[in-house]
């Protein structure tokens, strides 16, 4: 092992492992690939290169998109007179209460076809 670290060449740069297109579509053909299944193999790698770009583009903008979201549900909110978050507390405070008096009863629950997430009717 030490003799072959010792005498193997150095890493190869990025440029000098590039194939060139014409080179690559030769190699195919010649292992038996045809030229449809060549460029039918290369439209979801291409696919999935111009969504990855697309992602380094966008991800400096996440922070505003993300501010964006904050002042509108807080301009919802103003706009409602609270009524949102009033309605979002006591649905959580009800859920809570839920959990709690299954935990203190030891039983399972059950979703029925009765149950309503709206009005938090659930059979126990």
């Amino acid at each position: 092992m030490d003799a072959y670290e010792s005498e193997r060449p150095g890493r190869r740069q990025r440029m000098e492992m590039v194939i060139p297109c014409s080179d690559r579509m030769q190699l195919l053909k010649r292992v038996g690939y045809t030229r449809r299944e060549i460029v039918d193999g290369t439209k979801p790698v291409n696919i999935v290169r111009h969504q990855r770009s697309r992602t380094r583009e966008t991800q400096g903008l996440q922070p505003i998109s993300e501010a964006v979201e904050s002042i509108s549900r807080k301009a919802k909110n103003l706009l409602s007179f609270g009524a949102r978050k009033r309605n979002e507390r006591k649905f959580l405070e009800m859920a809570d209460s839920f959990s709690n008096k299954v935990a203190l009863s030891g039983s399972s629950v059950e979703l029925t076809e009765k149950t309503s997430v709206d009005s938090c009717d659930v059979e126990v």
